[in-house]
């Protein structure tokens, strides 16, 4: 039975003079630029709703989670599947899709259940200590896993593939961020539940469904020390740093690519047949990506093989990346993370990542005999501009962006809104998930530089 679940990254009560005064402090800094010349976009404006109602083959929504992930309590796609059933006219009974099967984990290479962990350490600090056996608990309890839900609809099925990528970040904040700076702000109630759970192994898989990260001894011994520092301030630092933003710092660093072999395994995971007796389709599958947050910028990292040692997960990644036409961003960190990059680090950088899906896909619809104009590749992003962690798209050369602004939550006549609500609640927000079904795309203006990378696998509008 789907369990209904609470919004990821739970906001906290706090009181609407002190945030008026929090953002009345806060110097604004604007800038202009001077927009590139412009190409001609093609003309598909097929909405999110005709793709669903008109697929000839099975179709995989790629969900990805972004930052502040809550964990087991956590089923981030659900209002996703009830604004697609309710276009797909599912049964009454089923209105948010069944889970398929049971969780699937990454199992190869470093996700081996009982494998020998990385060696990271944190300040000398040994994250992952390998036990009598040579493995680490701590570790297989870091393992990303893959949740798929059907919907039930008729017509070729349906699927939601949920990846999970929030385990393996969870040793590292709730032990060196949570924990830490509750000894100089105080322990935050959300954040200690989320990292006390009960340990429930997840049947033989050697993983866990739950696990608790930071002791329940531990966590009650935070929960007794003194608040300190300015209501305000303590909760958007507890919510908003130690247990969202670390996320997207982690991406950056030693971790980045555990995520991404992690989410490459989960993609691999959901391209087989599922456990529904539905025929093997693998041969003929349709890709759409849907993200939250921090999750835009890790599935193309994940999905670009460009560079690696081809073998059959690099062809089944080419392949997703070649059958996705269109991905769909509920707030994102691109510009802010393409800080860390500036178009240097090669083979790791967005720019990179985009020429991927450009060439993988011009390649595609050639070998089809599809016209480029006919099914271009589009990036659709919705950004509340009041969300403190999400810029819009820029131009992209040969892919179509539009963006869109939106209100997720109440907003107190111009001064403040919940910045938790702001950047969490795109999925709860009715007019976003009803703008992503029936809205009809209109592309924004793109820039092709000469001496863009990707300007040369830009197909000829």
């Amino acid at each position: 039975m789907t369990q209904q679940p609470a919004p990821a990254f739970v906001p906290r009560f706090v009181p609407t003079f002190a945030l008026l005064l929090l953002i009345l402090s806060t110097n604004a800094v604007t800038s202009q630029t001077t927009p590139a010349p412009p190409q001609t976009p093609a003309t598909n404006t097929r909405s999110f709703a005709d793709v669903l109602k008109n697929h000839q083959h099975p179709l995989h929504i790629l969900y990805v989670h972004g930052i502040g992930d809550d964990g087991p309590t956590d089923l981030d796609s659900y209002y996703l599947r009830r604004g697609m059933c309710e276009t797909l006219h599912c049964s009454k009974s089923q209105r948010d899709g069944v889970m398929v099967g049971q969780l699937v984990f990454a199992d190869s290479g470093p996700f081996r259940a009982h494998a020998t962990p990385p060696s990271i350490s944190f300040l000398g600090q040994t994250v992952f200590p390998v036990d009598a056996s040579g493995g680490s608990e701590l570790w297989d309890a870091s393992t990303p896993f893959l949740r798929r839900f059907r919907l039930a609809a008729p017509g070729p099925p349906v699927y939601v593939d949920e990846l999970n990528w929030w385990p393996l970040v969870f040793a590292l904040k709730c032990r060196y961020m949570v924990a830490a700076d509750a000894t100089l702000v105080g322990a935050d109630t959300n954040n200690l539940e989320n990292c006390s759970r009960d340990k429930v192994p997840y049947g033989t898989t050697g993983h866990f469904s739950s696990y608790p990260f930071i002791s329940k001894q531990e966590a009650t011994q935070l929960e007794l020390l003194p608040k300190r520092g300015a209501l305000v301030n303590r909760k958007l630092k507890s919510g908003l740093m130690d247990w969202a933003f670390t996320d997207a710092v982690l991406s950056l660093g030693p971790m980045r690519q555990l995520m991404i072999e992690g989410l490459r395994q989960l993609i691999q995971q959901a391209m087989q047949p599922p456990d529904d007796n539905s025929p093997d389709t693998a041969a003929s599958q349709e890709f759409i990506i849907v993200t939250h947050s921090l999750g835009s910028y890790l599935i193309f990292a994940a999905l670009d093989s460009t560079g690696t040692d081809p073998d059959s997960s690099t062809q089944n990644l080419s392949y997703v990346f070649a059958h996705t036409s269109r991905v769909y961003f509920f707030a994102n960190q691109l510009r802010l993370l393409e800080m860390a990059n500036l178009d240097l680090s090669l083979g790791s950088n967005f720019k990179q990542h985009l020429t991927g899906w450009v060439n993988a896909r011009t390649a595609y619809l050639a070998s089809a005999g599809i016209s480029p104009n006919e099914n271009p590749l589009q990036i659709i992003a919705w950004n509340d501009a009041s969300d403190l962690l999400t810029w819009e798209v820029p131009p992209i050369c040969g892919v179509e962006v539009e963006n869109h602004t939106v209100r997720n939550t109440f907003n107190w006549f111009g001064l403040a809104e919940s910045p938790t609500k702001a950047h969490d609640y795109y999925g709860l927000n009715p007019k976003v998930i009803h703008g992503l079904m029936n809205s009809n795309f209109h592309a924004e203006q793109q820039t092709c530089p000469a001496n863009s990378p990707v300007a040369s696998a830009t197909p000829t509008h």
